[in-house]
Parts: structure tokens; C-alpha cells; sequence
């Protein structure tokens, strides 16, 4: 019975290693990377996580409502709920290649084997950056949905700065039409950063209470000013 059991066990993970095995289409890496770049404007979910790189290591929790455009994060270990405001990033999300483009010409892409985050396939893609103005970023995309659901930062030196991993992700369903403040269209601002950092456009201008907020980005790192 034992023999039998063991049999089973290792046939199970034989499976497992030929479906994990990436038969590497051409076009793989543009699907997920494309899935990456629309997944906050598109897709609702739930996604729990551990920060593993604070002390002690803290669990959050984000409830991402595309519709809505509305982002809440609880801290799940300590009980403090923010609500984030997602400006709409309509030139953030280009086509499979043209977004290929528009990250090459900051980071070189490398994907790696597929493998598993939190009972989904995620397929890991090394960001590493063209100059010294930005880290070195692994990503563990979902290739259903692009979300990520693990991620490593690295200095020049490969020592990890930041690292955190998924436990869980559940989509949700539609969640409704924005109610906030919508985005300015992506130059429509008072004022601008000239000259731009580089390999970073302007994607959104975002206006509530007297306030504007630019939000630049390079095809992968964000800053908002």
C-alpha cells in the first residue's frame, strides 16, 4: 500500500513538473506583461500578502475595485485601513508589443520557467535596468491575469531590498462605475516635471481638493509627484 502510495506521489509530481515545464511561445511574455500593464485598470480582486523583508513580517490585505477605481489596504497584522485613490492610466496600457518596447528601452526582459505562487501558475520576469537609475525587479506574474504575486527587489550588488510573496487571490466580480474624482487626461496638468527622468512619461494627472498629482511611469516603476 505504502509502494503504491509513493507510486502515486512521485507520478503526481512528474505531472506537475511537465505542466510547469514552459513550452516558451514567442509571444508568452507579451501576453503577461500586457495582462501586467492593464490589470489595475481591468480586473477587481482580493490579495493577501506577506512582507517578508520588515521586521517582524507584516500580512496586508488590498480589495482592488477597477470600476470603481478605488484601492482600500489593511495591514492585517496591526488592524489600519487606508483607502488609496487609482487615478485612470489610460496611456499606461499599451499593446503586448509596444509595451515590450516601452520597457526595453529602460530594463532588459528575461523570463524564467513557470512555477507556482499561492496555487496559481505565475511565470518570474527579471526586470533589469538599462543604467543605474533604477533596482533590479523579479516579478512572479499570474498568467491568467498579470497581477503580481511575488516580488524581489535587488541593488546592483544582487543583495534584496525588498521581497513579498502572495498567499491568496480572489477575483471579484465588476464592482460598478468610478464615484470619485476622475483623472485628467495625461497632459492636461497646471504644470509639469521638465526634463522628465529618464525612460519615464507622464501618464495621469489626478485633481481633488486644489490639489494635482502627476504620475510618471517607465513601464514598470511608478512616481507621483
Amino acid at each position: 500500500m505504502g509502494g503504491a502510495a509513493a507510486v502515486s506521489a512521485r507520478s503526481w509530481w512528474v505531472l506537475a513538473a511537465l505542466w510547469l515545464t514552459p513550452v516558451l511561445h514567442a509571444d508568452e511574455l507579451q501576453v503577461v506583461l500586457n495582462r501586467f500593464g492593464s490589470a489595475e485598470q481591468n480586473l477587481s480582486y482580493r490579495l493577501t500578502w506577506v512582507v517578508s523583508d520588515a521586521r517582524p513580517p507584516q500580512v496586508l490585505e488590498r480589495v482592488h475595485l477597477a470600476g470603481r477605481r478605488q484601492s482600500t489596504m489593511e495591514l492585517l497584522s496591526g488592524g489600519s485601513t487606508a483607502t488609496l485613490p487609482l487615478p485612470s492610466l489610460p496611456d499606461a496600457q499599451p499593446e503586448a508589443t509596444q509595451r515590450l518596447l516601452w520597457l526595453q528601452r529602460s530594463y532588459r526582459l528575461q523570463a524564467r520557467p513557470r512555477e507556482m505562487v499561492a496555487r496559481r501558475i505565475v511565470l518570474p520576469v527579471w526586470f533589469q535596468p538599462n543604467d543605474g537609475l533604477r533596482y533590479a525587479t523579479l516579478l512572479w506574474l499570474d498568467v491568467e491575469t498579470g497581477v503580481p504575486l511575488k516580488t524581489q527587489v535587488h541593488d546592483s550588488d544582487g543583495r534584496i531590498l525588498e521581497y513579498s510573496v502572495a498567499t491568496e487571490l480572489e477575483l471579484l466580480p465588476d464592482a460598478g462605475t468610478a464615484t470619485g474624482v476622475a483623472a485628467a487626461p495625461p497632459h492636461a496638468g497646471s504644470w509639469r516635471v521638465d526634463p522628465l527622468p529618464p525612460g519615464f512619461q507622464q501618464v495621469a494627472v489626478h485633481r481633488e481638493g486644489g490639489r494635482e498629482q502627476l504620475f510618471l511611469l517607465d513601464g514598470l516603476a511608478t512616481i507621483s509627484v
